[in-house]
């Protein structure tokens, strides 16, 4: 089904290659599994795969990619797509049209072919019921996630490549869509997953390919795939994860805790829905890190929007530092990464990124430019156009100038979206080290691996 021949590829203007001298073979309905360092060139194999590569990004190519007995030079993009269907990383990048139920039935009329699916179906398999009348803009990364594979299915497309499907997704969504790749699987379609979190792919994936040091290593399970892993210093994600932690760890604050953040009776509702919030409140001690989970849509990526004066709610109380903030005060205090890092970079450079964060600050900063690039391990890319890395390394910038605005309080949604193991390692480092100079931090997040490395406490959205 796919083929690829000592494959080499490189970006236009880049000084060396993105991927060298790579081959594999995926055979019809069979799922694998890539994984790798960010920035290794998993999410550039994909291009490659549905022709993006160099089709859109131009850039110069070498070595033979056969899809379904078709050279990929021999075809135009628009019939490779008929071919291969994608879920981008950052869905919302994919969308067309503004409503949800239109979003599908755009798909639809994409597809030439048989249609496996009617729109009443795929509602239903990824439980759309609440949201397929809705703006594409009110649903939560998670939502999105899911109508853009849904999307996907509906184009008529036997080959479907996706990168980072779980990165926004809850416990129950990340089962959810194993079980619909499982069900697509067994109806004859090819799947191709570039993932981080590879836990989720037990019993999925037929097989699994290792980027490392630039050379692809194909596994039969995941337990070969971690154990040589580990000899090589791949440092990968967890294969497993503590599911309890979710339940087990509680948010506690005593009477005489020194707060950062209380909020009180707060309401909130999107217009003519259901309120999100009713009557809500909590209290979070200065300098903890507290991570804020439930199921997608319940609210969490409102409430970091409501702390920081971008959204507004319908009455309640906010304080932080023991003092009522009104809505234009919150973004003093409060600094948000959010989901879709791309929104939050605008300068040429990764330094100049840098440098801009660090001019907000009116007090001494807690790192030099040189430190913050040395911690998250940016140095070498700091003359890069931050539209030029890879997701993780996107990630990493705009959670580093995060850290220059010197905030009182830092809210990072889904900060391990496109980070490996590595990167997660080092994340947790920092942020403790950011604790310790007296910032409280909410972290957003369904990584189950990311809260029980450094998290002291869990506000669980849907008690």
């Amino acid at each position: 089904m796919i083929t690829i021949k000592n494959l080499s590829y490189s970006y236009p203007f880049a000084q060396k290659s993105a991927i060298e001298n790579i081959s594999l073979n995926i055979k019809e309905g069979e799922c694998v599994l890539i994984t790798g360092e960010s920035g290794c060139g998993k999410s550039t194999l994909l291009r490659v795969i549905n022709g993006l590569a160099p089709k859109y990004f131009k850039g110069d190519i070498s070595g033979e990619v056969t899809i379904d007995g078709v050279d990929t030079n021999s075809i135009s993009l628009t019939d490779l797509s008929a071919k291969v269907a994608t879920v981008l990383q950052d869905p919302e990048q994919q969308f067309f049209t503004l409503n949800v139920k239109n979003e599908l039935e755009f798909s639809m009329e994409c597809n030439s072919g048989k249609q496996i699916y009617s729109i009443e179906e795929l509602t239903e398999l990824f439980s759309l019921e609440k949201i397929i009348n809705g703006s594409i803009f009110d649903l939560s990364e998670g939502e999105k996630q899911k109508v853009a594979l849904a999307s996907s299915i509906l184009t008529g497309s036997k080959i479907i490549v996706l990168d980072e499907p779980s990165a926004n997704l809850d416990y129950n969504s990340t089962n959810l869509l194993k079980e619909q790749l499982q069900r697509l699987k067994s109806l004859g379609f090819t799947i191709v997953l570039v993932e981080h979190k590879i836990y989720w792919s037990r019993g999925l994936a037929d097989s699994y390919y290792l980027f490392f040091n630039g050379i692809l290593t194909k596994y039969e399970s995941i337990d070969s795939l971690t154990e040589d892993g580990l000899e090589k210093g791949a440092e990968l994600r967890s294969p497993v994860v503590d599911r309890d932690i979710f339940t087990n760890l509680k948010n506690e604050v005593s009477e005489s805790s020194d707060l950062a953040l209380e909020i009180n009776n707060l309401n909130f509702a999107y217009k003519k829905k259901r309120k999100i919030f009713e009557d809500f409140s909590l209290k979070i001690g200065k300098g903890k890190i507290i991570s804020i989970t439930g199921k997608n849509g319940r609210g969490k990526t409102t409430l970091a929007k409501i702390l920081t004066g971008i959204l507004k709610s319908s009455s309640g109380e906010i304080k932080i530092g023991g003092v009522a903030r009104k809505r234009r005060e919150l973004k003093k205090f409060c600094t948000l990464v959010t989901q879709a890092s791309d929104h939050q970079l605008y300068m040429k450079s990764v330094k100049d990124e840098i440098g801009l964060a660090q001019k907000m600050v009116k007090s001494e900063i807690f790192f030099t430019q040189e430190k913050l690039l040395e911690m998250f391990n940016l140095k070498h890319l700091e003359d890069r156009h931050p539209q030029t890395l890879s997701g993780g390394e996107k990630q990493r910038l705009t959670i580093l100038c995060s850290i220059a605005i010197k905030p009182d309080i830092l809210i990072l949604d889904e900060p391990t979206s496109g980070l490996d193991g590595k990167n997660l390692n080092r994340l947790v480092k920092i942020l403790k080290q950011i604790t310790e100079k007296g910032v409280t931090i909410l972290l957003i997040t369904h990584d189950a691996e990311l809260i029980s490395n450094c998290c002291t406490g869990n506000i669980n959205l849907d008690d």
